[in-house]
């Protein structure tokens, strides 16, 4: 919602404003749309590209990255899941989380997964699954 105002609100009207000056040459109206130009486009590369955090399932579960033992691995999951349980968090919505942490036991839980996790920083492995249904 803010990047649609930033666009439309701030960017394009400023746009029109140094279009429509009469005073200013050529060259200022060229720099001074190719500064505001490149202010709103590294916003839109910080804001898509750069500020997503990838998930990090250790620090969710709250458990080390090395040396997890199957019943550690059990008892982050289940301390995990009651504190991100819906119903136990009525005034905030952490359905989100806790399908997260799902998620996460499932991928940390599996060798395969756990190695593809923790080489290549995948955490979405569903693509993976179609492919390997022959889809």
């Amino acid at each position: 919602m803010f990047d649609f105002i930033v666009f439309f609100l701030i960017f394009l009207p400023l746009m029109d404003v140094i279009r429509h000056m009469r005073s200013a040459k050529t060259v200022t109206k060229v720099l001074m749309t190719g500064i505001i130009t490149s202010i709103v486009g590294s916003y839109f590369v910080y804001t898509s590209v750069l500020a997503e955090k990838p998930k990090n399932y250790y620090e969710l579960l709250d458990i080390p990255a090395r040396g997890l033992t199957e019943q550690e691995l059990k008892k982050a999951f289940r301390e995990a899941s009651i504190r991100y349980h819906p119903d136990k968090n009525l005034d905030v919505d952490t359905t989100d989380l806790f399908l997260e942490v799902k998620q996460a036991k499932d991928v940390i839980s599996d060798e395969k997964m756990r190695f593809a996790y923790d080489v290549y920083a995948q955490s979405d492995f569903s693509a993976e699954e179609n492919i390997y249904k022959g889809l």
